[in-house]
């Protein structure tokens, strides 16, 4: 236990000279303050006793025009911070409103309708585009066009007849012409 206490008071002494030592600083720094202090109240107290006691009041009632000024400035500012504060906070609760929630809400989905019905009216004309093309491609291999143009196809069993081989003389032949169509016997082939 000795060692131990032997330990400790070093570490004390130190402390307490330490200690002793912050003292003694304050003490000088508090000593130096106050003859600073005195000497400017008594640089402030012959000033005053120069002047006039009009003067005085003058001077007094400036002094506290300028505090009340700061004064003024100072609680426009706090009052105007914690406006800020307040609207900010409102703000936010606003955003977190449930109303604001299904506001945002329903505008992305206006927005997505919106963009569904535009590719839907893309996809429409792309694809009429498409089958008109497709119509005239198929306009112009169709034997309407041919007939159009002042031809006539025949006709045996349903099929066109594209070669005189091709026909059966026992079966009937139907012509068919831009204005109608007549049904014919074929007498022979050549």
């Amino acid at each position: 236990p000795s060692a131990a206490a032997e330990m400790i008071s070093p570490d004390r002494k130190q402390r307490t000279q330490a200690l002793n030592a912050l003292q003694y600083r304050l003490n000088n720094s508090m000593q130096a303050l106050l003859v600073n202090l005195r000497s400017q109240q008594q640089a402030y107290l012959k000033s005053l006793q120069l002047l006039h006691p009009a003067k005085q009041l003058q001077q007094h009632s400036q002094y506290l025009d300028g505090l009340f000024n700061r004064l003024e400035q100072a609680y426009n500012q706090q009052l105007k911070n914690k406006q800020n504060h307040l609207d900010k906070y409102q703000q936010q609760l606003h955003l977190l409103s449930p109303e604001e929630i299904v506001h945002i809400h329903n505008v992305h989905i206006q927005s997505m309708q919106e963009r569904l019905v535009r590719a839907w009216q893309t996809l429409y004309k792309q694809k009429t585009n498409q089958l008109h093309a497709q119509a005239g491609y198929l306009n112009a291999l169709s034997p309407l066009a041919t007939l159009s143009r002042g031809y006539s196809i025949a006709f045996q069993n349903d099929r066109a007849i594209g070669y005189a081989k091709d026909i059966d003389p026992s079966q009937t032949i139907t012509t068919k012409f831009q204005d109608g169509e007549i049904v014919s016997q074929p007498l022979g082939t050549d």
